[in-house]
C-alpha cells in the first residue's frame, strides 16, 4: 500500500472540510468546490471533487492541470511533496510513515503522462516589483520598531520588495533565485482571500532558504523562520556592527525542511538559528541544525528565555527583539548587543 493513502482516505472522508480549509474563500455548488486558480482567487476554473470515488482530487480547467489533493497542497501552499504530507499528516492526526516516500507524480497534465520535476524548477508568477520608496519603508520600519537603514540593507542586497495588490500596498521578500517568495500586507492585516498575513506565492519552492544564493560571500548565515524575523536579522546585523560578515537566510515556516539541494551552500559556513519560543520553533530549529550537523562549520541556536518587550509581553522571536524593555536590555545586553557576532567567534550565544 502507498505511504499517501491514508491521507487521500482521510481528505476523501472530508472533502468540503478540506476545500473549505485549503480555500476559505470558495464556493460550493452540488458536488464541487469553486474557486478561480490555486492561488485561491475568486472564480471557478479550478474545481475540487466532494463526493465519490475521486473526492479530494481536483481539475483546473483553465490550466488543463488535474491532480490528488496532496498536489493541490503543493500548488496551493507553495510545499514540496514532504511538506505537503506532513501539513496533511498533522490536520488529520496520521502516523509518519517509518520511511520516506520516493517520489510523487500525482499533479499532471489532463490527458498526459505525469511528469516527475522537482518543485525547485518551478518559479512563482511575482507581480510587479519596485524598489521601497521612502514612504514605503518608512512604514515598515515604523510597524516593525527597526531601522530604515537596515531596510535600506535588505533592499540593496535585492531581497526586499513592494507592489500594488489588490488589497493595497504589500512588501515581498525573494532572492536572485527567484524559487521562492513570501508577500505580507504593509498594514500588517491578514490577506482577505486566505486569512493569513503571510502569503507563499503559488509556484514556489517553499522550503528554499529565501537569502541563500547572496550568502555565499559572507562567513555567517543568520537563519530566521519568516518574513519579520528575515527584516529584523538586518536591524539587529546593523545595529551590532556585523553586516559585513553575516547573510540573513529565511524559511518562511516552521513546518518545513531545508531543501536538500540548497545544504551545500552551507558547507563551512558559521550558522545561528534564531529560534521562535514556541514548540513549533523549537522542532524546526532542532529539524534544521540536525539536516546542517557535518555540512556547516558550527551550528548554534538562539532563544529569548527572560527577555521582555517594551510593552510588557514575553520577547518570542527576533522581531520582538527590536522591542526589547530597558530592563531586559541592561540584564541581558551583552547576548542581545553581540546576537550577530558570531560569524568569526566560537563561542555560542
Amino acid at each position: 500500500m502507498n505511504d499517501t493513502d491514508d491521507i487521500k482516505r482521510a481528505v476523501a472522508h472530508d472533502a468540503a472540510g478540506f476545500a473549505a480549509w485549503l480555500f476559505p474563500a470558495g464556493r460550493r455548488n452540488a458536488s464541487k468546490w469553486h474557486v478561480g486558480d490555486v492561488t485561491g482567487a475568486p472564480g471557478k476554473s479550478l474545481a475540487i471533487e466532494l463526493d465519490g470515488e475521486f473526492a479530494g482530487s481536483f481539475r483546473d480547467w483553465s490550466g488543463e492541470e488535474r491532480g490528488d489533493c496532496i498536489a493541490l497542497v503543493m500548488a496551493a501552499r507553495g510545499l514540496d511533496f514532504v511538506s505537503a504530507t506532513r501539513l496533511l499528516r498533522e490536520r488529520y492526526g496520521l502516523a509518519t510513515p517509518s520511511h520516506p516516500s520516493a517520489g510523487h507524480a500525482g499533479f499532471k497534465k489532463a490527458n498526459s503522462t505525469p511528469k516527475h520535476e522537482s518543485r525547485a524548477t518551478k518559479l512563482p508568477t511575482l507581480p510587479k516589483l519596485e524598489r521601497g520608496s521612502r514612504a514605503d519603508l518608512l512604514r515598515l520600519s515604523t510597524a516593525r520598531n527597526l531601522a530604515p537603514a537596515a531596510l535600506d540593507l535588505a533592499s540593496e542586497r535585492g531581497l526586499l520588495w513592494f507592489y500594488h495588490s489588490s488589497e493595497g500596498r504589500a512588501w515581498l521578500i525573494t532572492d536572485r533565485s527567484r524559487r521562492n517568495a513570501q508577500a505580507r500586507r504593509l498594514d500588517g492585516m491578514a490577506w482577505a482571500w486566505n486569512g493569513k498575513k503571510a502569503w507563499t506565492l503559488g509556484g514556489s519552492c517553499a522550503s528554499w532558504p529565501i537569502g541563500l544564493p547572496e550568502s555565499e560571500p559572507f562567513p555567517g548565515v543568520a537563519v530566521c523562520e519568516g518574513g519579520p524575523d528575515f527584516v529584523s536579522a538586518f536591524h539587529h546585523a546593523v545595529a551590532g556592527g556585523a553586516e559585513g560578515q553575516v547573510a540573513p537566510v529565511c524559511m518562511v515556516g516552521a513546518g518545513l525542511s531545508i531543501f536538500a539541494e540548497c545544504l551545500p551552500a552551507f558547507a563551512g559556513k558559521r550558522v545561528r538559528i534564531f529560534v521562535h519560543d514556541d514548540a513549533e520553533g523549537f522542532d524546526a530549529a532542532l529539524r534544521w541544525a540536525g539536516q546542517l550537523r557535518g555540512i556547516a562549520a558550527r551550528v548554534d541556536g538562539f532563544t529569548f528565555d527572560g527577555l521582555t518587550r517594551t510593552d510588557g509581553v514575553h520577547v518570542k522571536d527576533l522581531c520582538d527583539l527590536a522591542s526589547i524593555d530597558a530592563d531586559s536590555w541592561e540584564a541581558h545586553r551583552d547576548a542581545v548587543e553581540n546576537c550577530m557576532a558570531f560569524a568569526t567567534e566560537g563561542r555560542a550565544a
